[in-house]
């Protein structure tokens, strides 16, 4: 019994003394520690993008004819008003002078019934008769100048022409593309948030990008936020602008987009390892004249080994980074070693 006795007395002390090593002298723990500080974070996120023209439209006709001129060529940049393509306009021309006699007989029938008019030699009803037909001969002959204007097609604003898809003499209708014209200066790209990020987006906010085969870092501003959220993918459209005056940049090309959601807000950013999960939310120990006490945070983005606090904690918090499993709140901490234990408050 007396040697048991020994063995368990010897036993403690030994475990007495391993833990006097661990937290040092008069349990003391030795601890890391990192003092916080408030700081403007590169908070930038990447997306997929595509290029789109600032205006693009395809080229067809409004009405049905034969193409007796095609003005323009692949490629060219024409500006808005350019005679593009013209059709068969005969058949209407020939209308249109058919109409015009009968107009101006209408007009002088007209004119003569209101002298007879004012001399009482015909009633109001035969003057108006009159008025009536000259006025439906006028109305067809406006319509008959609008379907020889479609005949002619002319660029809706300034940009490039695409291929051509027709030559001269072909028939041509409503559904038939002749070609495309688009604008390339500036250039649109367009690119998709998370939903997440919906309170942080506003016009204004510059991008960066990049395009595939190319190291240019090019830049843009968003100019344009879809004012909803798309069900099936959960996110949000956006659209900036670029200039492209070398028109290096290309419709349709795939973007990979960057950009900083928050450029003018400081954060603390501490080390994930610091953060403590509880119950009900997350914890750190923050060191208060050499003793360690809990405190809840809020925290907020994750960045790589790193986390931003977005309530709890103030610039120059000394916070327990080490040793998290030896400790409890009250208990006396030292710190030493590595870390960012300049500033802490002992």
């Amino acid at each position: 019994m007396v040697l048991m006795a020994a063995i368990m007395v010897a036993g403690c002390s030994t475990r007495g003394t391993k833990d006097k090593e661990r937290q040092g002298h008069g349990g003391v723990v030795a601890v890391e520690v990192f003092v916080t500080k408030s700081a403007k974070v590169d908070f930038s996120l990447g997306f997929a993008g595509t290029l789109k023209a600032n205006e693009e439209t395809e080229i067809r006709s409004e009405s049905s004819g034969r193409v007796v001129s095609v003005a323009f060529n692949e490629g060219q940049v024409v500006k808005k008003g350019t005679l593009l393509l013209k059709t068969d306009d005969r058949e209407l021309q020939a209308q249109l002078r058919q109409n015009k006699v009968l107009t101006d007989q209408a007009r002088r029938e007209m004119d003569r019934r209101k002298e007879l008019l004012g001399s009482k030699g015909i009633s109001q009803e035969e003057y108006d008769a009159a008025q009536v037909k000259y006025e439906s001969l006028a109305a067809a002959q406006d319509l008959i100048s609008v379907q020889i204007a479609k005949t002619e097609i002319s660029a809706a604003f300034t940009g490039t022409v695409g291929l051509r898809l027709v030559s001269e003499g072909a028939y041509v209708s409503s559904s038939t593309l002749i070609t495309t014209l688009q604008q390339v200066d500036p250039i649109k790209i367009e690119f998709s948030v998370p939903e997440q990020y919906s309170g942080y987006l506003k016009q204004g906010i510059p991008i960066e990008f990049t395009v595939e085969g190319s190291d240019r870092v090019f830049r843009g501003e968003v100019y344009a936020i879809d004012p909803r959220i798309e069900e099936a993918t959960r996110t949000i459209r956006l659209r900036a602008r670029c200039s492209n005056t070398d028109g290096y940049l290309l419709p349709g090309a795939f973007a990979r987009v960057k950009f900083n959601l928050l450029t003018d807000k400081e954060s603390i950013m501490i080390p994930a390892g610091a953060i403590i999960p509880v119950l009900n939310g997350q914890q750190v120990f923050v060191i208060e004249n050499g003793i360690a006490q809990t405190r809840d945070v809020t925290i907020g983005r994750r960045m790589a080994g790193e986390v931003e606090v977005t309530d709890g904690l103030k610039s120059g918090d000394s916070l327990v980074l080490t040793g998290l499993l030896q400790i409890k709140p009250g208990s006396r901490v030292k710190p030493q070693g590595a870390g960012n234990k300049q500033g802490a408050k002992e």
